[in-house]
């Protein structure tokens, strides 16, 4: 009797979980088509606006009776809008260097460099940083622990132009570029 028992629950929790399962399905395929109906009238309402001139309206506006348009959007390249530094990655350096007064040269031999970084992977004067028109471009030294743009290393007395982002090495300092 004991046994019919637990046959019976086990044929009850077994029934329980088919039907969450059923639910679970049904409610997942119902989104599926509600997203392609908001997907569809979302275009139908663009083609709407299009075909009405809503879009022109929208890209003007009337100033005491006159049309006011206001032009075309200018893409600004992402150099224009960066920070011009370098910044230290991990915690053993807190170096920053700043690129808007170029040109200049980084190393550990005061005197010799505009900015020092005391490290001993660190070249009496390791790099040079410069501008060309809009670019920042950094040239190596003929350093001897060598100097890297997103790992790889530069040739001596070969200038490389910075981009956002770009993780820059100086011996074994990282940088990021921003």
């Amino acid at each position: 009797m004991l046994v019919f028992s637990y046959a019976g629950f086990f044929l009850a929790g077994l029934l329980v979980i088919l039907s969450l399962g059923a639910v679970i399905v049904r409610k997942l395929s119902g989104r599926k088509q509600k997203r392609e109906t908001e997907n569809l009238s979302f275009r139908e309402t663009e083609e709407e606006m299009f075909s009405h001139g809503i879009y022109e309206e929208a890209c003007s506006e009337r100033v005491q009776g006159q049309r006011k348009e206001y032009g075309d959007t200018v893409y600004i390249p992402w150099t224009a809008n960066s920070e011009n530094k370098l910044y230290g990655v991990g915690k053993d350096n807190k170096f920053h260097i700043d690129l808007n007064r170029l040109p200049i040269t980084v190393g550990k031999l005061a005197g010799s460099v505009d900015m020092v970084i005391d490290n001993q992977s660190i070249s009496r004067v390791h790099a040079r940083f410069t501008r060309e028109g809009t670019r920042i471009c950094m040239t190596d030294l003929n350093s001897t622990n060598g100097t890297f743009k997103n790992g790889l290393r530069l040739t001596p007395n070969t200038s490389e132009i910075l981009e956002p982002g770009d993780e820059i090495r100086l011996g074994k300092l990282k940088f990021v570029y921003r």
